[in-house]
């Protein structure tokens, strides 16, 4: 039996997906967090508790550009990205306008009342990090895509590429947010 991938490729049920064929390894649990959309026969974020619809959409937004290819200083939402532009790519195309780096796309959810507490991620939120101080809004350097269930889906610099993992350095996280999309 094959299912589609949110990519455009197929996966054998039990398989791990990779979608970019670049033999990149997913956690052996990858699949438990996704379901095949019956309308659309994608694989798409198994919304769980109060996760909201919209968000939902943003994740699976995302986990279309898995394996796509991430270089920050050629980075731009349609060709190569790195952790902003993927979260302004799957945004805009939901309907939502988000600032370009992941320091303005905080101070846009501050700014706007739309930050949430930790305890209160839902699938399709956006986590912020700080690594360093960088002089930007609360020196945030990264930003990704909550996936439910403890992941996220971002640009990794270290991998070169659009992933799906384990959420890491929580005491590094200074900021969550929920920008709302159209449906």
């Amino acid at each position: 039996m094959q299912t589609s991938f949110a990519g455009g490729g197929l996966m054998t049920a039990g398989a791990s997906p990779d979608p970019a064929g670049s033999g990149s390894e997913f956690p052996a649990d990858f699949s438990a967090d996704l379901s095949v959309d019956p309308a659309s026969g994608f694989l798409a974020p198994v919304s769980r508790g109060s996760s909201s619809g919209s968000g939902a959409a943003v994740a699976a937004m995302a986990l279309t550009r898995l394996g796509d290819s991430c270089f920050q200083p050629q980075a731009a939402p349609g060709e190569y990205l790195d952790c902003s532009a993927l979260v302004q790519w799957c945004y805009e195309r939901l309907g939502a306008s988000v600032p370009r780096t992941a320091a303005d796309q905080a101070k846009y959810c501050q700014e706007h009342f739309l930050t949430i507490p930790r305890s209160q991620l839902q699938c399709g939120d956006l986590i912020f990090w700080s690594f360093e101080k960088n002089g930007r809004f609360q020196n945030i350097s990264h930003t990704g895509i909550y996936a439910g269930d403890g992941k996220i889906i971002d640009a990794s610099y270290s991998r070169s590429q659009v992933v799906y993992r384990d959420l890491y350095d929580p005491e590094k996280i200074v900021m969550c947010g929920r920008i709302p999309v159209k449906q």
